[in-house]
């Protein structure tokens, strides 16, 4: 089954609230979920890499169809001191944000806000070899997205 947030509405009491219903194969394996209280985590897993390997993720190519936050990175190596890695978000092939994360960051909490929209592409490079590189996120509302 694919990730697919959709927003929805229900009534509760006399009140109309906000419902994300998480779609399943059909209608009735779908998850209608209330307001804030969506505790699901993605996990992107980048598997084993090799030092200054890179590897790409794009949401829209794997079943993300919703804007996520990125929650945290994690590189595991077997020396804590060689899980270096660089994140570079794409649009296309022009670079539009890079990061750097050192063994004193490892694992990495993004702060809130790193809202990743599902048509751009993730990028990661690792400084040193890693056995598993993972990146956590979760699903997020967009209310309005406003261009100036």
């Amino acid at each position: 089954m694919s990730y697919n947030l959709e927003t929805t509405k229900q009534i509760y009491g006399n009140q109309l609230f906000l419902t994300h219903n998480i779609k399943g194969d059909t209608s009735t394996d779908d998850r209608h979920l209330f307001g804030m209280r969506v505790p699901s985590f993605g996990i992107i897993n980048f598997g084993t890499m090799a030092a200054g390997q890179v590897k790409n993720f794009k949401p829209i190519d794997n079943g993300i169809n919703s804007d996520i936050s990125l929650k945290s990175a994690f590189a595991f190596t077997t020396s804590a001191t060689n899980d270096e890695i660089t994140l570079r978000l794409l649009d296309g092939t022009t670079e539009i944000a890079e990061q750097k994360l050192t063994n004193a960051q490892m694992p990495y909490s993004f702060p809130p806000g790193a809202i990743i929209n599902p048509n751009l592409t993730i990028q990661v490079t690792t400084r040193y070899a890693t056995t598993q590189m993972l990146l956590y996120w979760q699903p997020v509302h967009v209310l309005d997205y406003i261009e100036v």
